[in-house]
């Protein structure tokens, strides 16, 4: 941890449920419809399913 670093109590920071019980074959084989459920309220949405998709290609 950095030295002025503090824990955050901000509920809005915290991931989404669904996404700490994804695996890596989740991943993968996401939907637009999941895409659209897990990132709902999240600035990820703005990558679009379609830059998700195309970054977990990449990673492969």
């Amino acid at each position: 941890m950095h030295r002025f670093s503090k824990s955050h109590n901000e509920p809005l920071f915290n991931p989404h449920p669904e996404l700490l019980d994804m695996t890596k074959k989740d991943w993968e084989e996401i939907t637009e419809d999941t895409f659209k459920k897990v990132f709902q309220k999240s600035a990820v949405k703005r990558t679009k399913f379609s830059g998700l998709e195309r970054n977990i290609k990449f990673l492969k």
